[in-house]
């Protein structure tokens, strides 16, 4: 559908819609948006029914796209209050929140959906093994050490005190959430040697 203006519109205790010139469109009946800010997707069905849209940020054949907040991006003009300079504050902050494949369906960036439209190519799946390693190291380092925490914790008799085997499970518990950037960066990495 085309239309001169398109307008995003969230009034409490009523469904969102948008406004496409002096027709109402609900939410589940739009997958793409484009509007003078980006093009946006309605990830809705990927998020538990909640009602989140992502903004393409890096178009190629598989796109990248990071959710936003429509109330924001949903107009004509961005609010007076936003500061452009500050936008990915509003943002998923450089995460990849989604991705868009070639068929324009967009999906989850886990393990399993990434091999199944990067598998064709053998970077981007170098890339998808190095994401899967990390990922096993963060769940070994966060149970590992929850394990830990949890036995000292249990053992404990008569009140609290700080023990070598509370500080390593605690340790190795918080280190593995340092999996979290090395993860994200291969999977941008894995999307943009299939786009090359």
């Amino acid at each position: 559908m085309k239309g001169s203006e398109l307008l995003y519109s969230d009034m409490i205790l009523k469904e969102p819609i948008f406004k496409l010139d002096d027709q109402s469109l609900q939410l589940q009946e739009v997958r793409l948006v484009r509007n003078n800010h980006g093009v946006f997707a309605n990830v809705s069905s990927l998020n538990r029914g909640k009602n989140q849209f992502a903004m393409r940020v890096l178009n190629g054949k598989i796109s990248i796209l990071e959710a936003v907040d429509m109330r924001i991006y949903g107009a004509n003009e961005l609010p007076r209050w936003f500061d452009a300079t500050q936008e990915r504050r509003f943002m998923a902050s450089g995460r990849m929140s989604y991705y868009m494949n070639e068929a324009g369906q967009a999906k989850m960036p886990n393990y399993q959906n990434l091999k199944l439209d990067l598998g064709s190519n053998a970077v981007s799946t170098s890339h998808l093994k190095k994401m899967r390693g990390y990922q096993w190291i963060k769940r070994s380092m966060i149970g590992s050490g929850g394990a830990l925490l949890a036995t000292r914790l249990w053992s404990m008799q008569g009140g609290f005190m700080m023990s070598p085997g509370l500080l390593i499970g605690a340790l190795l518990t918080g280190g593995g959430f340092l999996f979290d950037n090395p993860i994200n960066d291969e999977k941008w990495m894995a999307v943009e040697a299939y786009n090359d």
